[in-house]
């Protein structure tokens, strides 16, 4: 979680740095189709990852999904195999930022990036990552005591 979490923050780092927010500002379509025509376009191919604003804005966008997919689908997991509430908890946490985190996204994109919204997602990603550092964290230390009983136990 923590992976994607980092991934999508740097790809919305190349979305801010090449303003490829100020174009595409409509949601859940860009262009009028959910993989819009142009995507891949530059030459060599590899430059469509940082220069390429629709193909930045929509790997940024896939990510959004993936992230608030995965933290939505880990709570579920966590809730249904009954783990510690403490990690139910975190894990509707991180769930809800995420969600937050994509909803204050696509607003920001339909307004056309207004500096404030702009910041406020910038300063959203950060809080999204402490919240996922810390429920990494408090992973391991639930199941710390489960893998040192096992050790234990094989020695």
């Amino acid at each position: 979680m923590l992976t994607l979490i980092y991934l999508q923050i740097l790809a919305g780092g190349l979305v801010a740095g090449i303003d490829a927010g100020l174009g595409y500002n409509t949601w859940p379509l860009i262009n009028g189709a959910f993989v819009p025509s142009g995507l891949g376009g530059a030459q060599p191919w590899v430059l469509n990852l940082f220069e390429n604003p629709l193909t930045v804005q929509f790997d940024h966008r896939m990510l959004g999904y993936a992230v608030v997919v995965a933290t939505i689908l880990q709570a579920g997991w966590l809730a249904l195999r009954r783990e510690a509430p403490e990690l139910v908890t975190s894990a509707f946490i991180l769930m809800c930022l995420a969600l937050l985190q994509a909803t204050l996204g696509v607003w920001t994109l339909l307004l056309a990036v207004p500096i404030e919204l702009g910041l406020a997602h910038q300063a959203g990603a950060i809080l999204l990552f402490a919240a996922a550092l810390y429920h990494l964290w408090l992973t391991l230390a639930k199941t710390a005591p489960a893998r040192d009983a096992q050790a234990a136990s094989s020695a």
